[in-house]
């Protein structure tokens, strides 16, 4: 439970921020600024007691993190809480709608622009690169597109050979049907002929 709410923590960050709370070049650097790095703070725009909050969560010693109950009852998320609630409550469905409407396209507008800022990144990151690793990142991609190419032609070719077979066995299915016809024909053929004899 205590990881949750260290991941919250994270997540409320990045709505706050519009960044990461830990970011580095690979895995391991994370790691590395997770357990021995500074805590992030949020900025001063966002209320001292909510930053505090976050801290809290982000504490490194699990055994030191809030619990659900704690932090319901920190008395600056009960007055968030009871102002949502009231909030909410006077709404009528429209007004509601609405609201969502607003809030949805707000997110959006967020996300595009963190897209758009995480594409630039990159950019500058592939622009800082060398020339040999750049050339090494676009034979990554173009492998990654070839096994993309390859792997939807063998799921083609699997569903045909598939298909194929199905065929086959129904031809196959229907041939035997009517050599057993055919030979059971003869067979009853034979025996009217032995009756007249």
């Amino acid at each position: 439970m205590c990881s949750q709410f260290w991941s919250l923590a994270c997540v409320l960050y990045e709505m706050c921020c519009m960044k990461q709370a830990f970011t580095g070049s690979n895995f391991l650097s994370i790691v590395l600024k997770i357990v021995e790095g500074d805590t992030p703070s949020l900025p001063v725009r966002y209320s001292r007691e909510l930053n505090t909050i976050m801290k809290s969560m982000l504490n490194k010693n699990p055994s030191l993190r809030p619990s659900a109950i704690e932090i319901l009852k920190i008395p600056y998320i009960d007055k968030q809480l009871q102002h949502l609630m009231c909030r909410y409550s006077e709404m009528t469905l429209e007004d509601k709608n609405l609201n969502y409407q607003k809030e949805a396209a707000h997110i959006v507008n967020a996300m595009q622009k963190k897209i758009h800022l995480q594409t630039l990144q990159a950019l500058s990151e592939v622009q800082k690169m060398t020339p040999r690793e750049r050339m090494r990142l676009r034979k990554l991609q173009e492998a990654d597109e070839k096994a993309q190419k390859l792997k939807k032609i063998v799921e083609q070719k699997y569903e045909e050979n598939n298909k194929r077979m199905q065929e086959l066995r129904s031809q196959n299915f229907q041939q035997l049907s009517m050599d057993v016809l055919h030979n059971m024909g003869g067979r009853e053929n034979i025996r009217i002929l032995a009756q007249l004899r």
